[in-house]
Formats: C-alpha cells, structure tokens, sequence
C-alpha cells in the first residue's frame, strides 16, 4: 500500500512539473515570438528589382550583376534582410524564401519604414529600403528605385565611399550632404561640359580595345579642362 502511495505521488509530481516545463516554454515563446516569412507578395516584389538588374545590368554597366546585392527590406513590424552574405546579429534565420532563391533573415523593424537608401551595414554594401506604400510608390516606380540604389552598392563595392572622401567638400561621417550639396544642375554650362565628358566615359567604359579606351578617356579629359 505504501508503495503505491509513494509510486503515485512520485507520478503526480513528474506530471507537474511536466505541466510547468511545458507552460514555461509556451509563454516564452509567446513573449519571443517567432518572426514571420516574408509575404509572397513582397518576395515577388523583390525579385522583379533583383529580375531588372539580371537582365539589364550588364548593359548598364559592365561588371554590375557581379557583385552582391543585399537588401533590409522595411516593413511596418519586420525588416528582412535578403541575401546577405553572412548572419546578422539581432536577426532571426528564416531560411531560403522559395521566390527569391535567397536566403532571409528578420528582426523587428529597426531601420525608417520610409528608408530608401544604400550604405554599409555590417561592413556589406546594402540597400535599405521600405514598401511601395510607405513610400507612396507604384509597385515599377518601386523597382526603379531599388534598381537605382543597386547601382550605389556597385559603386561601394569599388571605393566609391572612400573616392568621395578624398573630395574634401562635406561631412566624413555623414554622407546626408549629397542629398543637398548646391551642385549646379541649372548651370548651362556645366551641363554641357557634363554631357561631354559623360559618352566619351561611357566609350571608354564600354570598349574593347585598349587603343580606343585610352583615346576615349583622354577625350573625357579634354572636355573639362
């Protein structure tokens, strides 16, 4: 009799601990809830502007859809960063998102929801950008505008943060000024000077022969002096 006294106190008590473990795991996971997939509408989204860069890239810009090209894709309650070439501390793996064929991570949003911007984040050129609708963007225009700062991540990747530096005309730490520096886009002049300089710098981007590149070059020299 005592042994089964003490066999089925002994089974009550498994029971109830079994009870709390269970209970303790069910509230931390609803206080640590797990971040959602991104939607398909917004990995079809994404993988249109990755589509555009894909297709036109190169005749762009030769050597363009060779680098990497991360985003933080910034919605109201989640970011997403896509295709990133490491792990991100903070974010939660999420694994490969069958639309892109690039593997997701996410956090609560930390970045603006109205961001659309491209810089160095963990020491990888990426592109941090929200939705269409935070931006009040048609669904093309968005992709546009992704395809336009996929272009500042190639210039990263080749120095472009250091080259303007070198330029010694505003903030080091704070790259906000080319957003608002007077450039003189309405200066006739310069204009002219800029489009003359601009094709015989695509020409000598763009052609094969080592004679006529460094003829073209010194043609995009001679415009401006």
């Amino acid at each position: 009799m005592k042994r089964s006294m003490a066999f089925a106190a002994a089974l009550i008590f498994a029971t109830v601990c079994f009870a709390m473990t269970a209970d303790t795991a069910a509230a931390r996971r609803q206080q640590s809830p797990q971040s959602p997939q991104l939607s398909r509408p917004d990995a079809v989204l994404l993988a249109e502007a990755y589509h555009l860069w894909h297709t036109l890239g190169e005749k762009v810009w030769a050597g363009w859809t060779r680098v990497s090209v991360p985003f933080i894709y910034v919605t109201n309650d989640y970011e997403y960063a896509v295709g990133f070439p490491k792990t991100i501390e903070g974010y939660t793996p999420l694994g490969q998102d069958a639309v892109l064929g690039k593997s997701i991570q996410a956090r609560k949003h930390v970045f603006g929801t109205h961001t659309a911007a491209s810089f160095p984040y963990e020491g990888v050129p990426t592109i941090i950008i929200g939705t269409p609708a935070a931006l009040e963007k048609s669904l093309a225009a968005w992709v546009l505008t992704a395809s336009h700062e996929m272009f500042h991540v190639l210039q990263d990747s080749r120095g472009g943060i250091q080259k303007v530096a070198q330029l010694k005309i505003g903030s080091d730490t704070d790259p906000g000024w080319q957003l608002n520096f007077p450039f003189p886009y309405k200066d006739a002049d310069v204009m002219r000077l800029i489009h003359l300089q601009g094709y015989p710098l695509y020409l000598a981007a763009t052609d094969s022969d080592e004679g006529g590149v460094k003829y073209d070059a010194g043609m995009a020299a001679d415009a401006v002096r």
